[in-house]
């Protein structure tokens, strides 16, 4: 057979050319088709690293849920030091998404332009695809198998303790606190199974004490020691004092704090266990809740005094106490007044305190100085003011023309407190002014009949009300 003419002129060099340019495109346009409209997953694709090259999407979802099944029925284990948790995927309705992974599968080089198809296709035969399988699961049924186990590993922390008994100080050792944060484990958990780690070691954080034994494993002396007298017959007052004592006893202070009387009692009420008794208000003694505390306070006050700790805030009573001298007390009021001082020492300090019988002991714990020393208190009155005139109440049953004395009249008094301070050869080595107060006057108070008011009102003894 003759080739064209033209043929011919090209020479066989040109012509195997022409031909390969002819049958090169054809080739790969029937190769292109070929791949591109094969109906199974393509090959090179996993799905959890099990292949399901060549097959349709109902034989490779059948396929991937047989290998499931021992994974779906197999038991998670939460773990926690020795304490293990059996959970059955059904209690958390664990379940695998299996079809859209089949699906991504199925996908994969159908999507965007031939040349991008072809790219992708081919692109497996150099490296394997491998489509992890998603799953779900109930987290509110998680949530609460969780919180069941918080309960069960929950350990507060508490910190080291300053004990103070039969004159021996001795401390107590931290106890570090444990805790489950439920979120946290949520994603932990959440994690593992897509692993397919159903064992599992719970994620518990350890909470550190505020104050370690490190911090407080030199406090073992007693500093300065107060002790006031009460009457334990008043049962409700003397139970607010043994309550008062109770909040502040093994009080902490690291060097630097403040220490709040009303931060420590909390509010006085009844639902805090605060019992009505005496408290002066406006220099009446009347009833109500809480009543005793400040003697508690007034006790700690001339502790910190003695101590030489420093006070941040402290108010003196509108009359002078029994139970120490002048000066020397001290007078909180829930939203009003506080009692503070600070730890101004370089070592941490602890209060100890407690009521028995009929006495009231408050002591400060530290470090034994260098030194031996001496602290005492001393109230100076530098002036007393007689009260002006005489109070009057309505008490119908006074008879007419007679006057019970209900309240006696008290001078005023302008006191100086000093600290003075002496060295082991008792002599003095130091004389500070602690405090300058004034208490007012108090009237003398008498209780008279309506009738007699009145005819003391009538002769100008007394102003009506």
């Amino acid at each position: 057979m003759m080739l064209p003419g033209f043929l011919k002129r090209l020479g066989k060099k040109k012509l195997y050319a022409l031909l390969l340019i002819i049958l090169i495109p054809v080739f790969l346009l029937v190769m292109s088709a070929f791949i591109l409209n094969r109906s199974g997953i393509y090959g090179g694709i996993f799905i959890d690293n099990i292949s399901v090259s060549g097959l349709k999407p109902d034989a490779a979802l059948a396929k991937i849920n047989e290998s499931s099944k021992n994974y779906l029925n197999s038991t998670i284990v939460l773990k926690y030091g020795d304490n293990t948790w059996n959970v059955s995927p059904n209690d958390v309705e664990l379940s695998i998404l299996s079809g859209k992974s089949v699906m991504d599968a199925f996908s994969y080089g159908r999507e965007g332009s031939i040349f991008n198809r072809l790219v992708a296709i081919t692109g497996l035969w150099f490296k394997k695809n491998n489509i992890p399988i998603d799953f779900k699961f109930n987290e509110d049924k998680l949530k609460i198998i969780l919180s069941d186990i918080k309960n069960k590993i929950y350990i507060k922390e508490k910190s080291a303790q300053v004990l103070y008994k039969n004159r021996t100080v001795s401390i107590q050792k931290e106890v570090n606190g444990y805790i489950l944060d439920i979120d946290k484990n949520v994603n932990l958990i959440e994690n593992q199974i897509r692993e397919k780690n159903l064992t599992i070691n719970l994620a518990v954080d350890q909470v550190k004490p505020k104050i370690t034994y490190n911090d407080i494993k030199n406090i073992s002396s007693v500093i300065s020691s107060t002790t006031t007298i009460f009457n334990e017959g008043d049962v409700n007052r003397s139970s607010n004092i043994a309550l008062a004592c109770k909040r502040i006893n093994g009080t902490i202070l690291l060097p630097g704090e403040v220490f709040s009387m009303n931060d420590a009692l909390g509010p006085r009420t009844i639902e805090n266990g605060f019992l009505e008794a005496g408290v002066i208000y406006k220099n009446e003694l009347i009833k109500g809740p809480g009543g005793g505390i400040c003697q508690a306070t007034t006790t700690l006050y001339d502790a910190v005094l003695l101590s030489k700790l420093q006070i941040v805030e402290r108010s003196h009573h509108s009359m002078p106490l029994a139970y120490v001298q002048p000066g020397q007390d001290a007078t909180i009021a829930e939203n009003l007044l506080d009692f503070k001082f600070k730890n101004n020492t370089g070592y941490p300090v602890c209060i100890s305190s407690e009521a028995s019988g009929s006495k009231l002991n408050v002591r400060i714990l530290g470090i034994k100085p260098e030194y031996k020393y001496g602290v005492k208190l001393k109230s100076e009155i530098l002036k007393e003011t007689p009260p002006q005139g005489q109070d009057y109440v309505i008490d119908d049953t006074v008879p007419i023309d007679q006057f019970v004395l209900s309240r006696e009249a008290k001078n005023g008094i302008r006191v100086v407190v000093y600290r003075d301070t002496y060295d082991s050869d008792n002599i003095l080595i130091d004389h500070e002014k602690i405090s300058d107060d004034y208490y007012n006057p108090v009237q003398p108070q008498y209780k008279v009949n309506s009738i007699t008011y009145e005819r003391l009102v009538e002769l100008g003894i007394i102003k009506p009300r």
